[in-house]
């Protein structure tokens, strides 16, 4: 994909088992809901931030389950 700015839209709802898809703004225009392809979609948070928290949590050595939970938890009461 080719754009300057990423970020995770999670389909209908913020929750742990809800499918994601990466988009970039041009698609987006960095709203926090969007509707794509007739589904709806929510901003978690852009890509570099999920980044920084997966890499925080790898060499935390935490499990992908707990790294998971930290990236959703923060988007919601923290960002």
């Amino acid at each position: 994909m080719d754009s300057e700015y990423l970020s995770v839209y999670m389909q209908d709802s913020l929750t742990i088992d809800t499918e994601i898809e990466v988009l970039g703004i041009e698609e987006t225009g960095e709203e926090m809901y969007l509707t794509k392809n007739e589904k709806n979609y929510i901003q978690l948070l852009p890509l570099y931030m999920v980044e920084e928290i997966a890499q925080g949590g790898m060499d935390g050595g935490y499990s992908s389950a707990e790294i998971a939970a930290r990236i959703l938890e923060y988007s919601i009461n923290d960002a």
